[in-house]
């Protein structure tokens, strides 16, 4: 059933519901559990490493990665059937849960530095609290259900179009220094909006096609790149 050699599972080749992975793995391998229907994961106090693409497409439903445990790009990746998701890692990779489109619920620890690149691009998840320092590019692009983002005031930098098109997000807030990179919120049409901390870089095209941008106060010190409301035409 399991294929595990020198502390890593590199293979499961049976069908259950929850997977119990022994004591003693301390590696998922790449694509261990590729297209598998397990639904729930119960991992072992060992574990200290999930890899790229370990359980991609698999049928999980709900989440909870136990802290020390990194996670490897697209981990998750097309999880269609997993609704929350509960995290205790510092970084967050590539493309860790783009495309889990069922993804309602996330659940990110105080000592999240990194949200990486489409970490949780086309996720459906409606509200979010996020801790991180930076926002990854296109990290949360597509999210068409998300209302609400509340951020703290270690945030550094979002990304290229981290939230590009999500269409339903009304308000946000800057922390004071933080950069927002090019088209970071672009096409975010019901961003109605956006309060700034001071001293923030604002790149070009950051807040294109907000076109019910109706309440901005730019602080002393905001350094502007080009067209950075372009299409903004209220």
């Amino acid at each position: 059933m399991f294929h595990i050699e020198n502390g890593v599972l590199t293979k499961f080749t049976h069908k259950v519901d929850t997977l119990v992975i022994p004591e003693g793995v301390e590696t998922i391998g790449r694509r261990a559990f590729v297209d598998c229907n397990v639904q729930y994961v119960v991992f072992p106090s060992t574990l200290k490493h999930i890899g790229e693409h370990a359980f991609e497409r698999s049928n999980i439903v709900a989440l909870d990665i136990p802290p020390g445990v990194t996670l490897g790009k697209c981990a998750f990746h097309l999880c269609t059937r997993l609704t929350e998701v509960t995290l205790h890692a510092t970084e967050i990779p590539e493309g860790a849960f783009m495309y889990c489109t069922g993804l309602t619920k996330i659940t990110l620890p105080k000592t999240l530095g990194t949200i990486g690149a489409r970490a949780f691009q086309a996720c459906n998840v409606e509200s979010i609290h996020i801790t991180a320092r930076s926002i990854g590019e296109e990290a949360f692009k597509g999210c068409l259900k998300m209302t609400h983002v509340s951020v703290t005031e270690h945030l550094a930098v979002i990304h290229e179009r981290a939230f590009q098109s999500c269409t339903h997000l009304t308000t946000m807030f800057v922390p004071p220094g933080a950069t927002v990179c090019e088209e970071a919120f672009q096409g975010c049409w019901r961003l109605t909006r956006v309060d700034f901390g001071g001293r923030n870089t604002l790149h070009d095209m950051a807040f294109r096609e907000c076109t019910r941008l109706s309440w901005l106060v730019l602080p002393t010190g905001t350094t502007l790149g080009e067209k950075v409301f372009y299409d903004c035409i209220r």
